[in-house]
């Protein structure tokens, strides 16, 4: 265990600040951040002049391996959040809640209510709060939808922000998460003349019907569970449109994704994302403890920037930091139009490609468990950061 704590301390030093020009308006920039008290982050930070492209892999991966599959990328960075579990459950769309690809396709949609989006558009990229709520067309009849059953529309809409993880301990590796089998499943009571269809994305905004049931319908094997009446579905070949999601037309987005909190939010510990079922609300992960934090920021120049506040946990000196201390930061160093908070802590890394090599910054501290020794531990390039399902990519 000695060896563990010496290999540990090396990364427990500020580093020396550094600038690297990666492609035509793309920079890369490292540095350290004073914290007071002898403690201190490093910051590692992407700026460009044109917006990312989210990327969204099949399976999770880590952004060291998305660069490394020669696709064109020169730096990426971890993104929103996403579906994780040590069950044996793959889901049909891991990015949770509101996940539009490149392509215009709706991979998923929201099921937590007014939560910060990042929107890109024909010819800008911003954030906003939408509600999980809309207008799908079903067989050609327009219907309102929302992901409470409790309100007032035509259909209720399950997904992924349905599955409630929770922390058990495990003797081997702390503690593994769990879901609630009961939450991967539609309610068994069903109204009179309602059924639930499980919908597969197709093209763009459509999706077509894979399964049906009258409740307990799975969730995660499907991109979106509708419960709708029975009278506007077909005996087979039902196809879905979606047309709005919380006030936005859907075909104005190019690509959208749910993020964490705004970086101008106050108090951080009652934002809504910390009492998110999804995520496993017995660690919620904007409250005010140091951790590792990602944000991504547009300022007054145009320029979007991501940036990274890395941090090793049960270090005394380079804990991380936290959303306040990460906002204040940024807010004092850049005049930032808007902004929002990234998967944080394990997951918040980025990579660069030059030169034809591939470097990855953040989080390399963490261990990986060398089987069957239990108790042995292995650092690598590749198993640096934990993989993720989505990506902000330049």
């Amino acid at each position: 265990m000695a060896d563990l704590e010496d290999f540990r301390k090396q990364f427990d030093a500020p580093i020396k600040p550094s600038t690297e020009r990666i492609a035509d308006g793309l920079m890369f920039s490292a540095r350290s951040q004073d914290l007071g008290g002898q403690c201190f982050t490093n910051v590692y930070s992407i700026s460009s002049n044109a917006p990312p492209h989210l990327a969204f892999p099949r399976g999770l991966t880590t952004s060291r391996q998305l660069l490394q599959s020669d696709n064109g990328f020169r730096a990426a960075t971890s993104g929103g959040f996403f579906f994780l579990s040590d069950d044996d459950l793959t889901p049909a769309c891991s990015s949770l809640n509101l996940a539009i690809d490149s392509n215009g396709q709706v991979l998923s949609l929201p099921i937590a209510d007014q939560r910060e989006t990042l929107i890109v558009e024909r010819d800008r990229i911003y954030t906003q709060k939408l509600g999980a709520s809309g207008i799908l067309l079903v067989n050609g009849h327009e219907l309102t939808w929302s992901s409470s059953a409790d309100n007032d529309t035509d259909i209720t809409i399950f997904g992924n922000g349905n599955a409630a993880i929770t922390h058990v301990k495990d003797n081997t590796t702390g503690n593994r998460r769990v879901v609630d089998t009961k939450s991967n499943f539609t309610p068994s009571e069903i109204p009179d003349g309602f059924i639930d269809i499980g919908l597969s994305s197709a093209t763009d905004a459509h999706m077509v019907e894979t399964r049906r049931a009258k409740g307990n319908l799975e969730i995660l094997s499907c991109n979106v569970v509708a419960r709708l009446p029975e009278k506007f579905i077909k005996p087979n070949d039902n196809k879905v449109v979606i047309k709005e999601v919380g006030g936005v037309a859907v075909d104005r987005i190019q690509q959208a994704i749910t993020v964490g909190p705004d970086i101008f939010t106050q108090d951080f510990a009652s934002h809504p994302i910390n009492f998110d079922r999804s995520l496993g609300a017995d660690k919620p992960p904007f409250i005010g403890r140091p951790i590792a934090q990602n944000m991504i920021f547009q300022t007054e120049d145009g320029r979007i920037h991501t940036q990274i506040f890395d941090g090793r946990p049960g270090s005394e000196i380079f804990p991380g930091i936290t959303p306040g201390e990460a906002r204040d930061i940024t807010l004092g160093k850049f005049v930032v139009v808007w902004g929002c908070f990234l998967d944080v802590g394990q997951t918040a890394n980025l990579s660069t490609a030059n030169n034809n090599k591939v470097q990855t910054f953040g989080n390399r501290h963490y261990t990986k468990w060398n089987y069957p020794n239990h108790g042995q531990f292995t650092w690598s390039e590749d198993s640096a950061a934990r993989p993720a399902a989505n990506f902000l990519t330049f």
